[in-house]
């Protein structure tokens, strides 16, 4: 994908925070998976698994349309640059925030603040960035229990059809799950996932430049 991690461990941080850095820096998520840690990457995906009411645990399916603590419309993004001798420049996005229809319909900015400790390209950036502000605006949850898919893994793209959540070839992409080991559950699984939608991956938008002059934020 043409996504590089270009820099050094903070010697300050702790191991999980640096492989995360590290990680993020060509869309890579890590994560625990059957006692071993797994690194997949951040990117549109096939389905893996299909689910509806005849392997779906009667009584366990629980829709979230999410709420508001964690969302942000607009992302200031710290990297290191190259060009000027490695000195932080901050850049956002979306590009456009006067104009742009999500902060539009929120009547104000929502900042999230984040540091690529791993980018030297702003190219790279804007489409790590991109994807990482489109993520925001993914809020419905679907849970369920299943004992049809124990091999499924985080980060797996599944469909669901389920007539009376009116859900039709709806797409997921799974965030977490927990295995039963009790007895008389043994391969019942707890999927947690969240809407999926290919676009967050395409979608993409292109910072202004710096301005190595001052800061480039309003």
């Amino acid at each position: 994908n043409n996504l590089y991690s270009d820099g050094s461990p903070d010697p300050n941080a702790s191991f999980k925070e640096n492989i995360t850095q590290i990680s993020a820096a060509f869309n890579g998520l890590v994560f625990e998976s059957f006692g071993k840690m797994t690194c997949k990457i951040d990117g549109p995906d096939v389905v893996s698994y299909d689910f509806n009411e005849d392997n779906i645990t009667a009584g366990t399916v629980t829709l979230s349309s999410g709420g508001s603590e964690n969302y942000y419309n607009t992302l200031n993004v710290k990297y290191q640059d190259p060009a000027v001798d490695y000195s932080d420049q901050v850049l956002r996005y979306p590009s456009d925030a006067t104009n742009d229809a999500t902060i539009i319909k929120d009547g104000r900015v929502i900042a999230k603040d984040i540091d690529y400790r791993f980018v030297k390209s702003k190219d790279q950036l804007d489409i790590l960035a991109s994807i990482e502000r489109n993520k925001s605006m993914l809020k419905q949850t679907i849970s369920f229990g299943t004992s049809d898919a124990y091999t499924v893994q985080v980060w797996d793209v599944i469909r669901v059809n389920m007539n009376e959540l009116m859900l039709s070839d709806s797409l997921w992409r799974v965030t977490s799950i927990s295995r039963s080991m009790e007895n008389g559950a043994a391969g019942q699984i707890t999927i947690t996932a969240t809407e999926y939608i290919e676009e967050v991956y395409t979608d993409l938008d292109y910072a202004k430049d710096p301005n190595n002059n001052g800061s480039n934020i309003p």
